[in-house]
C-alpha cells in the first residue's frame, strides 16, 4: 500500500468513525431535546405547499394561508388523539370491568377447588392455604394500587415539561408555515454557494427518504389492519374493524406493539374460560408478530433502497442502542447516508461496475433424437 491509499484510508476510517459518533451523540442528547422542534419542521414541511398553491391560485396572503392551515392540522391531530384515547379508554375500561367480574371469581374458585381436593389428603393444611390465598389476593392489589400510584405520579411529573415542549412545538410551526422564505435567505447569506448547494442537496434527499419511510410504514400499517381484521372476524369480535383500527395504531409505534393489547386479551379470555377466543388472541398476536418481523425489513429497504438484512441489523442496533428512537432512526440514517452515496453528495466509499451474472444456459434436448432403449 502506497503513502497516498495509506492517507486516503486513514481519512476515509476518522471520517467514518466521525459520523457513527455524530449519530451516537444525536440520537443519545440532541434529537430527545429536540424532538418537538423536528416534528414542528416536518408539520410545516406538509403545509407549505399546499400554502404555495392555495396563495398562488387564489392570491392570498401568505401568512394568513400558513396560520389557518397549521391550526386546521393541529385541530385534526387533536381530534385524532382524543379519538384513539376515547377507544383506549373504553377498551381497558371494558376489560377492568371483565377482570373485577369474571377474573377475580374464576380465580377464586380454582383457589377454593385446590384447596377443598388438598383439604381431603391433610384438613390440617386448610387454614394455611387459606392465609395464602388472602396473602395473594392483598399482595396483587397492593401491587396494583402501588403501580397506578407510580405511574399517575410519573405522568403528572413529567406533564409540565410535556406541555412545554407542545407550546414551543405548535409556535415553532407557525413561525415556519407563515415564513416567507426569509429562514433560508439567511442562511444561504452565511454560506459559500457550494455550501449552500450541498445543503440543499441534503434536504432533497432527506425528504426523499422521510416520505419513502412513510410510505412505507403505510403499507405496513395496511396489512396490520387487515390482518387484524380477519383475526377478530374469525375470532368473533363484535365490532372487530374499530378494535382492529386501534390495535393497528399501537403496533405501528416502536416497541409497543400489537401485543400490549392481544396478550392480556387473550389471557383473560383464558381464565374465564372462553377458550376459543383466547387461543385465537394468542394465535392472531404470534402470527402478526411473526409477520411483521419478515415484512418490515423487507417493505422498508425495497422503499428506502437498502438491502433487507442492513435495514433488519440497523432497526436492532437502534433498539439496543438507542431504544424506540434508534429503531426507526438508525435505518432512516443509514438510508439517508446511501441516498447521498448514490447521488453523489457525498463520496466516502468508491463504487465500481460489475460484469452482470451469467446464468448458465438449460441444454434443450433434441425432439429429433432418438431414446435409447
Amino acid at each position: 500500500m502506497s503513502k497516498e491509499q495509506c492517507k486516503n484510508f486513514i481519512l476515509k476510517a476518522t471520517t467514518a468513525v466521525f459520523v457513527a459518533l455524530l449519530v451516537f451523540v444525536a440520537f443519545r442528547y440532541a434529537i430527545p431535546a429536540l424532538f418537538p422542534f423536528i416534528i414542528a419542521f416536518a408539520l410545516a414541511a406538509l403545509i407549505k405547499p399546499l400554502t404555495r398553491l392555495l396563495c398562488n391560485k387564489l392570491h392570498l396572503n401568505n401568512r394568513i394561508v400558513g396560520s389557518l392551515l397549521t391550526a386546521t392540522l393541529y385541530i385534526l391531530i387533536l381530534a385524532l388523539l382524543v379519538l384513539i384515547c376515547a377507544l383506549g379508554y373504553n377498551f381497558i375500561q371494558s376489560l377492568a370491568s371483565r377482570f373485577k367480574d369474571d377474573i377475580v371469581p374464576a380465580i377464586s374458585n380454582i383457589f377454593n377447588d385446590v384447596i377443598a381436593r388438598l383439604g381431603e389428603w391433610s384438613p390440617q393444611a386448610v387454614p394455611f392455604l387459606n392465609q395464602i390465598q388472602d396473602s395473594l389476593i392483598t399482595l396483587v392489589g397492593d401491587r396494583i394500587s402501588s403501580f397506578s400510584i407510580n405511574s399517575l405520579g410519573s405522568i403528572v411529573s413529567s406533564l409540565p415539561q410535556f406541555l412545554i415542549g407542545v407550546l414551543f412545538m405548535i409556535i415553532t410551526t407557525f413561525y415556519l408555515a407563515t415564513d416567507n422564505g426569509r429562514l433560508g435567505r439567511i442562511i444561504e447569506s452565511r454560506m459559500s454557494a457550494e455550501r449552500y448547494d450541498k445543503l440543499i442537496q441534503y434536504k432533497r434527499n432527506l425528504g426523499k427518504t422521510v416520505f419513502k419511510f412513510i410510505k412505507s410504514y403505510s403499507i405496513i400499517f395496511v396489512i396490520t389492519f387487515a390482518e387484524l381484521c380477519l383475526g377478530l372476524f374469525i375470532c368473533g369480535v363484535p365490532r372487530f374493524w374499530l378494535i382492529a383500527l386501534l390495535i393497528a395504531l399501537f403496533d405501528i409505534l416502536p416497541v409497543v406493539g400489537s401485543g400490549t393489547i392481544l396478550a392480556p386479551w387473550g389471557l383473560i379470555n383464558l381464565l374465564r374460560g372462553d377458550i376459543a377466543q383466547g387461543v385465537g388472541l394468542f394465535v392472531l398476536w404470534i402470527a402478526m408478530s411473526v409477520i411483521r418481523q419478515i415484512i418490515e425489513p423487507h417493505i422498508v429497504g425495497k422503499q428506502v433502497g437498502l438491502h433487507p438484512l442492513l435495514t433488519l441489523m440497523s432497526m436492532y442496533v437502534g433498539l439496543i442502542l438507542f431504544g424506540a428512537i434508534g429503531l426507526i432512526g438508525l435505518p432512516l440514517c443509514l438510508a439517508l447516508f446511501v441516498s447521498l452515496e448514490e447521488s453523489g453528495v457525498i463520496t466516502l466509499f468508491k463504487k465500481r461496475d460489475l460484469l452482470p451474472i451469467e446464468k448458465p444456459e438449460k441444454k434443450r434436448k433434441s425432439p429429433f433424437k432418438k431414446r435409447r432403449k
